[in-house]
């Protein structure tokens, strides 16, 4: 299922971008479809906050209506000011190759090249889709939700999460300045050390050689691989997880319902690997004996972590059925069990008419203060309207990734 943001001015066409919303969100679920960017943390940089919920999306819906460039009779249009919501949400998501849709509504026109800012002067040439409010709102609706649809199963699969570098050309460009002249000192043994390929199941990265005065502390990650795991690899029959998850310190609590299980099942288990497609592991971790019901569980960390990443692996449909996945939400936790972030996905739903397989996802679970993440609590919900569907009871987790970052040194002056 595609992730979807509304991108509009509510000076502008709130009213009509709400509409639109709850249109979407009957197509693609509660979990898929993402109109407001707020609870900007304090002291954060709003832009990068933004930056970094554009960049979680599929599909940017521009909502376009008679006022939307900001005009003002006493100085320059909104769109035209660097701390423009609306400008350094089209920026982010064009510079990052997003698909963009301009959603024009209330009789508007799409603005003209020369009105718009350099970075987005090319929104100009974007085809339009007109979403009328009256009698024919719905068949509008129809035709940009086909769209919308043909878009995500073109896409090549994570075209813009390997492009995400580019929202910042001037940073990316200060670090290829600086990883160059690094190569000139007499440091090459010690950098060849930091780039050389790791193995699949990595290691918390070795302490570096002490640095010199000034440089950041490197983060480490381990990542909490399954795929090495025989006696699941070996086996169609799932095993438990708690084993192996306390080789990395981890372990699971809180289960609900009380009688569920955490377990490691191989992709023999998973309707006889007829709907998962492996990217780094035959093995996943899921919760069984749900009832299909909403369940949820905690894992919690004796160390804990700046990040949380984590794979939700592709899926493919066999039979004429299709396949689905769960919906669910993943909620970090400090350690005192106040909620940090959270990631969520709607239910995924890959049938016999729908293009494409459901692509591979790694979400990122990060602390928005100086907090670090303690636990992370999922929950999944198999049903629909009520009525259990999903093909597996909860999330299929493939791979885990715990990032640690040490705090600065500070030197002696």
């Amino acid at each position: 299922m595609p992730k979807i943001i509304l991108s509009y001015r509510r000076s502008d066409s709130d009213a009509i971008a709400g509409r639109i919303r709850d249109r979407l969100v009957r197509d693609y679920g509660e979990h898929s479809v993402f109109m407001d960017i707020d609870n900007i943390p304090f002291g954060t940089d709003f832009r990068q906050h933004i930056q970094n919920a554009i960049l979680q999306n599929d599909v940017l819906l521009a909502v376009v209506g008679p006022n939307w460039i900001g005009s003002n009779p006493e100085a320059p249009a909104r769109i035209h000011e660097e701390l423009d919501f609306v400008r350094i949400e089209l920026e982010t998501a064009m510079t990052a190759e997003i698909p963009v849709i301009p959603l024009l509504v209330n009789g508007a026109v799409m603005p003209k090249p020369e009105d718009l800012p350099a970075a987005v002067k090319d929104f100009a040439f974007r085809n339009a889709a007109t979403i009328d409010s009256g009698r024919d709102f719905h068949q509008h609706m129809d035709r940009l939700v086909r769209s919308i649809n043909r878009m995500v199963a073109a896409a090549p699969q994570g075209r813009w999460r390997r492009l995400a570098a580019a929202t910042n050309g001037r940073r990316a460009a200060a670090a290829a300045a600086a990883l160059a002249l690094l190569v000139l000192v007499p440091l090459v043994a010690l950098q060849w050390d930091r780039i050389r390929p790791s193995p699949p199941a990595t290691a918390p990265a070795p302490a570096a050689a002490a640095p010199n005065p000034g440089s950041a502390p490197r983060a480490a990650e381990t990542v909490v691989d399954f795929s090495h795991i025989a006696a699941v690899a070996d086996s169609a029959k799932p095993v438990a997880a708690r084993p192996y998850l306390h080789q990395y310190q981890i372990s699971v609590t809180d289960l609900v319902p009380p009688e569920s299980e955490i377990i490691l099942v191989n992709n023999r288990g998973l309707y006889a690997g007829a709907a998962v497609v492996p990217t780094y592991s035959q093995n996943f971790l899921t919760q069984i004996s749900t009832g299909n019901q909403p369940a949820s569980f905690t894992l919690r960390l004796a160390d804990p972590v700046d990040e949380f990443r984590f794979v939700r692996p592709q899926l493919f449909r066999d039979t004429k059925s299709g396949v689905t996945h769960p919906a669910w939400t993943a909620t970090a936790l400090s350690a005192d069990g106040q909620p940090l972030s959270s990631v969520s996905e709607g239910l995924l739903r890959s049938l016999d008419e729908m293009p494409g397989d459901i692509s591979a996802r790694t979400y990122t679970l990060r602390t928005p203060n100086f907090d670090r993440i303690a636990a992370v609590r999922f929950a999944s919900d198999p049903r629909l309207n009520g009525v259990p569907f999903a093909a597996f009871s909860a999330l299929l987790i493939e791979q885990i990734s715990l990032v640690r970052r040490p705090v600065p040194v500070r030197q002696g002056r």
